[in-house]
């Protein structure tokens, strides 16, 4: 007798290369949909780094379509609305008002990267998913459609799955196995970004674009407070090279 739709896709399993932010998010949604999941990290332990970053009103939507409610959002960070643009000498270049409606157009969460995968993790460790970590990715076999299984292997270990999702960052060893020729270039931009502690006294979030805006891209840096209760200013800049 057939299985259900449930039950037949209880049977698919995923593997994840990459235990940050993306890589325990596309655990979870499969998770929850019913495949068998496992995380493969690099580090000896899961664990964010960096400093903060925006939510846009679509990814705490996306946030909220993995099981998470209200007071998991609030708990993230600080709710604040874009302000405009200003130049490196603090003229506005564009301004947004400062109305209701604007502010609702225009809100997002600031949030430390840390506070956002702490959040993850346990809710992958709630929904089941297997997590392992001190794993190094050598070798990435993709598998074929009907045929044999996608796999990754870590010296004499190995996983197979019917699907593998490659979340390992800049450098991903995924990408590089699968795709040797797409090099990842250095676009002559570096980025910076710093917690600290302070007053928030700059109304919404600014970006500010520095010297070479006009010619290579904006040059920017942001102010964006991060954390409730107690408020922290996040910097990001961009500057050319």
């Amino acid at each position: 007798m057939a299985g259900t739709a449930r039950e037949d896709q209880m049977e698919h399993s995923a593997i994840v290369v990459g235990g940050g932010i993306a890589g325990l998010a596309s655990a979870i949604a499969l998770t929850q949909q019913g495949w068998r999941t496992t995380v493969v990290e690099q580090a000896p332990e899961l664990a964010e780094i960096g400093a903060g970053f925006a939510m846009t009103r679509n990814a705490v939507a996306a946030f909220r379509g993995l099981g998470f409610d209200d007071d998991d959002v609030a708990r993230l960070g600080h709710e604040t609305w874009a302000a405009g643009t200003w130049d490196l000498h603090g003229r506005p270049i564009l301004k947004i008002g400062d109305e209701p409606k604007a502010r609702r157009a225009t809100t997002v969460l600031g949030v430390h990267r840390a506070r956002v995968h702490a959040a993850l993790l346990d809710r992958a460790r709630s929904e089941g998913v297997e997590l392992v970590t001190g794993t190094r990715v050598t070798t990435v076999e993709p598998g074929e459609t009907g045929g044999a299984r996608a796999a990754v292997v870590d010296g004499e270990r190995r996983w197979e799955a019917d699907l593998l999702v490659g979340a390992d960052g800049a450098r991903s060893a995924v990408r590089s196995a699968l795709f040797p020729a797409h090099v990842p270039v250095y676009s002559g931009y570096s980025s910076w970004r710093a917690i600290a502690p302070g007053p928030v006294d700059e109304p919404g979030l600014r970006q500010y674009w520095g010297p070479h805006a006009s010619r290579r891209g904006p040059a920017s840096r942001r102010v964006l407070p991060a954390r409730r209760p107690g408020p922290v200013r996040v910097r990001a800049g961009r500057h050319g090279g």
